[in-house]
Parts: structure tokens; sequence; C-alpha cells
């Protein structure tokens, strides 16, 4: 009826001319020709128009196109589009070029809480070694234009494997970086450093390995109470 026909309308003055005229063309023809830039505007308006063939078809073609560049942005369309195909396809590029993205300001601060999560969480995250992995994260913290609520922060730091830093690091950085100068974030780099079963293994990639030696002492002048002493020496990978 009126109502259902309301319901399934598609405003077209929402969609640039040249996309709708694609996705006209390739209705009628199969085909259809559009700059790269506008391609994921074209998905945007096959899953409105519900073309499925146009949709797959787009789909594709960005992938074929992922780069270090779009990989964040697509994966957000995905999402919001509901394309397990393209999200999967735009995350382990995200992962694979991950070194790229961490070395652009820009790059880096397109990148969405839940975005960063999983990448820092994946065990096939590209970087040099596990400082690099907390560096990132830091520089993304500090770039938010309002504070990260500390639950935030501390599901972006549970997956960083601390006891695969170098001890100076660990002591001259991380431990000193506001945000993780509370009891909770203490606590979390004291279990991770402290795990029961030993140092983590490293990501997949690193070169070097830290393995962790604890001596019962004291973990620092402002911790309260007793602690840990942290030393360590690196161990090449086979």
């Amino acid at each position: 009826g009126m109502r259902e026909a309301e319901q399934h309308a598609v405003r077209l003055d929402e969609m640039a001319p040249a996309v709708f005229e694609a996705a006209l063309n390739f209705m009628y023809t199969g085909s259809c020709e559009l700059d790269e830039e506008s391609l994921p505007a074209l998905l945007e308006a096959s899953a409105r128009l519900q073309v499925l063939s146009l949709q797959q078809a787009v789909v594709a073609a960005l992938k074929e196109r992922l780069n270090a560049e779009t990989a964040l942005n697509l994966w957000s369309l995905a999402d919001s589009l509901t394309l397990p195909d393209l999200t999967g396809a735009a995350i382990e590029m995200a992962l694979k070029q991950f070194k790229t993205i961490a070395s652009q300001t820009a790059l880096l601060l397109e990148a969405t809480h839940a975005q960063l999560c999983t990448l820092v969480a994946d065990d096939k995250l590209t970087l040099p070694d596990e400082e690099a992995v907390f560096r990132a994260i830091q520089f993304w913290v500090d770039g938010q234009r309002t504070p990260l609520p500390e639950a935030d922060l501390l599901s972006l730091l549970r997956p960083v494997r601390f006891a695969c830093m170098a001890r100076e690091f660990v002591q001259n950085y991380v431990r000193v970086w506001p945000p993780l100068r509370t009891v909770d974030g203490q606590d979390l780099l004291i279990e991770a450093l402290f795990a029961v079963g030993g140092p983590p293994k490293p990501r997949r990639g690193f070169k070097t390995s830290i393995v962790w030696q604890v001596h019962h002492a004291t973990f620092g002048d402002d911790c309260g109470g007793g602690g840990h002493v942290l030393s360590s020496h690196h161990s090449r990978r086979c």
C-alpha cells in the first residue's frame, strides 16, 4: 500500500548526480564508469537502491583498491552497511599497513576506538616492535579532542604486550605517561609485566622478544608498598 511505498522510498536529492547516473547505467547495461573517489558513495547508493549486483561489483572494485589511506574509512563504511567481506578485507589491510597508518597523523586519528582496539589486539599487527604499538596508542589518545574515559583507555592497553618491551622504555616512557598514572593504570601495567605463566609471545613478524626476570623489591616510588624491580634481556626469535 501507500504506507509501504513511503517506507521504501529513496530520496534521490541526497545522492550525487554522477553517482545516481552510474547506478542507473549499471541497472540498464550491467556496467558503469565513475571516478575512484566516488566508489564509496556508489556503494552506499547500491545499498539504498537495493541493487545487489551493483553492490557486489563495487565491493570487488574497492577491495582491489584497498591501501593504507583507504582501509580505515572503508572499514567504517562496510560496518555501517553490514558487509562482512569488505570489513574483513579492510581489517587485513589495516593490519598489514599499520606501520604506514601509524606514521601519518591524519590517518592514525581517523581510527575509531573500536578499530584501534581490534588492531592492537591482533597478533598480525605490523610494526617494528611492541614499543611502537604503545607509541601509536599514546599518540592516538593524546590526539583526541576530549579526554578518553579511563575504561576506554584500559581496553586499548590491555592487549599491549608490555613484557615484550625493553625495561628502559617501560620505566622512562610507559610508567610516566599521565593517563597511566592512576591506580587502575598502574595495576594493569603490573599485571601485564608479571603475569602468571611468564611473558607473552611476541607478535608475528617481530624479530626480537624480551624475557623478563622478576625480583621482589619495589615498583617505583609512588605505587604504595611492595612491588617488583624490572630487568630483562633480548632473545632472538628462531
